[in-house]
């Protein structure tokens, strides 16, 4: 069974989340490495865990990914876990990422819709995200 780059345990490492996502993606370590604009040999070690990444290193994955750079130092051990984000969330910000803008925004739509139907929602939050 595939586990997901966004379903976190507390033993998933940078690796492990590099490996789901280029499943998930369909992308070999050579198209992260292109995207990324590092070499391939740099992305094998890290995967392998035969070297740690570092800071810049890890700010291109995270741009190649489509990524909050934060996320991935999280990946990587460099900041602490988000323990007040339930999963659903971290899910949730993950898959937004990986749509279009237009998407993004049709997405957003709806998540208001339900956040509406449930009654609490708070209308000034809406008003001052709108965008033109």
């Amino acid at each position: 069974m595939l586990r997901c780059c966004y379903m976190t345990t507390q033993d998933f490492d940078l690796s492990d989340y590099l490996i789901e996502y280029l499943n998930k993606m369909n992308w070999s370590q050579a198209d992260l490495a292109k995207r990324a604009q590092v070499s391939k040999g740099i992305i094998s070690r890290i995967i392998n865990r035969e070297r740690k990444a570092t800071p810049e290193t890890l700010q291109a994955i995270a741009k190649a990914m489509k990524l909050p750079v934060e996320e991935v130092f999280r990946w990587a051990g460099l900041l602490p876990k988000n323990e007040n984000q339930d999963q659903l969330t971290v899910e949730a910000e993950f898959l937004l990422l990986q749509l279009p803008l237009n998407q993004r925004r049709q997405a957003i739509d709806f998540i208001r819709f339900l956040a509406e139907q449930k009654g609490d929602y708070v209308t000034e939050t809406m008003e001052k995200d709108e965008h033109p």
